[in-house]
Order: structure tokens, then C-alpha cells, then sequence
């Protein structure tokens, strides 16, 4: 859910940002939170390793159940649905029937006193959140959350609002299609969640003046057309004059039409 501003100032006349009213109003577990160490960008030398970074506002990191160490088949009731500043989608709290508290990534049409079923063998079982391998989910059926290998930790279909679709199953691997379009096989004992991914509107978020961006860690950056041959291989030149060499990073590195894929086999 989104809530536009009305034109107070000219920082406002844009802005569209999320309204938190869809999430819990009490405080993050104590002991699920862990301070959130800013570095700006830099590593253990102080060098630079990554730009733009810096001058954030101070939060604490919720630390999500990411990895597949689950409790079998142990229902779990969501006690709050919470706001995280450190990724896209929301998170939400489960109390397990055994006392245990974890975070985990909110499904959409997932609410407050919803129970959720983990490792459930019986498709009919599972609802909104509900998490299991990849060989007990039904063909066809909606997932995120995903684990790239067994016991490695979810890293596919994370983001607000993204979901993959399994499309048929074999004997060791299944194949999904990503929100991307692309198709990946995944082992069948990879962990995963059924549903998608709260926040869906997170990508009509307007934040309306670079301050804001600022709040949220990020310095500004300068085109390279814009520098110096000096100081960027896209520099120089008269006017608005585009380079003489392809997209490439300030030390010469082709930027476009590179693969991102390893794995010839995409398995």
C-alpha cells in the first residue's frame, strides 16, 4: 500500500512512499536484531571496494531465517508482520508450537494469526508461507525464497513482489522459471517458500528528493560522460559528445553484453 503527499513543498509534489499502516506497530525482537556495521564502501585496509556509499541513517539488521535448518513438521503462528529497512519485501515473525521465534520473508495475502506448515509432504497443506523442498511443492505451483543448492541458503526470488513458477519435476532436479524469464534448474532438495513475495507496490515507490536517498546510504554519482579523460575513459570531447569506446567501468572494463550466467548446463 502506497501514500502519495500532497505538493506542501517541491520535494513533495512527487513522493510516493510506503505506508507502514500494513505493518506491526510493536518493536523487532531483541534478540533476533543485530547492529548494522557501516563501512561506506570501504574494507579492512580503509580502501574504497564499493562507491556511493555512506552517510546512512543508524538501523538494526533482522537476522532472517535464510538457511533450510527448519523444524519439521512443527506449525508456526505469524505474530507480527514488520518492516525491514534492509531489503525490499516485509518480514514477519513466527512463533513456532515448539516456543522458537524466527524471521521470515512475508509472503502477499500472509496476516497477523495465519499458521503456516514446514515440510509438509501433503500439497493441500500448504498455504500462504508455508515452506518445504522443492520435490513436495505441486507442479505449476508459485514459489520464492529459493535455495540455489540444498543447505546453502535461499538466494533466488527475494525481492518485493517476485515469484518463480515451477514448471515440471524430475528425478533429481526441477525446472523454474525466475521472474526474469529465465529457466534454472534447481535441485529437488532445495529449500523453498510457497507464494510470492509481500510489497508488490514497492516498485512505484517515488522518494521524490535526493536527500532521502541519502538517508538510506547512498552518496551521489557522476556520469562518466560528464568527467575528465583523466578520470574516465567516457571523458572529454565537445558538448555533449558521446565516447569513443564501447560502456566501460572508470578502469576500462566492458560493462555491457557481458554473461552473468558460469554454468554453461544452468543447472
Amino acid at each position: 500500500m502506497l501514500k502519495k503527499y500532497n505538493p506542501l513543498t517541491p520535494s513533495l509534489r512527487h513522493v510516493c512512499l510506503l505506508d507502514k499502516k500494513v505493518t506491526s506497530f510493536f518493536p523487532s525482537m531483541k534478540y533476533l536484531s543485530a547492529k548494522n556495521i557501516k563501512n561506506a564502501g570501504r574494507n579492512h585496509h580503509g580502501h574504497v571496494t564499493v562507491r556511493h556509499q555512506g552517510s546512512g541513517n543508524k538501523n538494526q539488521y533482522r537476522i532472517v531465517n535464510f538457511k533450510s535448518i527448519s523444524y519439521n513438521n512443527v506449525p508456526g503462528r505469524i505474530i507480527q508482520i514488520e518492516y525491514d529497512p534492509n531489503r525490499s519485501s516485509f518480514i514477519a515473525l513466527v512463533l513456532y508450537k515448539n516456543g522458537v521465534y524466527n524471521y521470515i520473508l512475508a509472503s502477499s495475502h500472509l496476516h497477523i494469526g495465519n499458521v503456516i506448515n514446514n515440510f509438509s509432504f501433503l500439497p493441500e497443506l500448504l498455504n500462504y508461507g508455508s515452506s518445504s523442498i522443492i520435490k513436495n511443492m505441486p507442479a505449476g505451483g508459485i514459489l520464492y525464497n529459493i535455495e540455489r543448492f540444498p543447505l546453502f541458503g535461499s538466494k533466488l526470488v527475494r525481492s518485493a513482489g517476485c515469484s518463480a513458477v515451477l514448471l515440471k519435476k524430475e528425478e533429481f532436479f526441477s525446472l523454474l522459471k525466475l521472474p526474469s524469464g529465465s529457466l534454472k534448474y534447481v535441485s529437488n532438495y532445495s529449500h523453498c517458500f510457497f507464494g510470492t513475495v509481500s510489497n508488490k507496490d514497492y516498485k512505484f515507490v517515488n522518494l521524490g528528493k535526493a536527500g532521502r536517498t541519502r538517508w538510506m546510504n547512498v552518496r551521489p554519482h557522476v556520469r562518466g560522460i560528464a568527467m575528465n579523460p583523466v578520470d574516465h575513459p567516457h571523458g572529454g570531447g565537445e558538448g555533449r559528445k558521446s565516447g569513443k569506446v564501447c560502456s566501460t567501468s572508470p578502469w576500462g572494463k566492458l560493462t555491457k553484453g557481458q554473461k552473468t550466467s558460469r554454468n554453461r548446463n544452468n543447472v
